[in-house]
């Protein structure tokens, strides 16, 4: 679960720079809370995704260890 989250907090920034590169403006043209509100939840949807994303794959491709046959 932490490896997931260390890499969900690279994944709020990759969807700041997709976000950067889509729009027509930038960071530096954030002027309003309401633009600054926008950059801090297209983060936050960025880390959570890139969490549950990380999470899942990580799972699928490290099972569990320490488990014995049968239990």
């Amino acid at each position: 679960l932490v490896q997931s989250e260390l890499l969900g907090l690279l994944g709020g920034v990759v969807a700041l720079v997709v976000m950067a590169r889509v729009s027509s403006s930038g960071f530096t043209d954030a002027g309003g809370p309401a633009d600054w509100f926008l950059i801090l939840l297209v983060y936050g949807v960025g880390a959570v995704a890139t969490t549950i994303l990380a999470y899942t794959v990580l799972g699928w491709w490290r099972p569990r260890r320490g488990l014995a046959a049968g239990t």
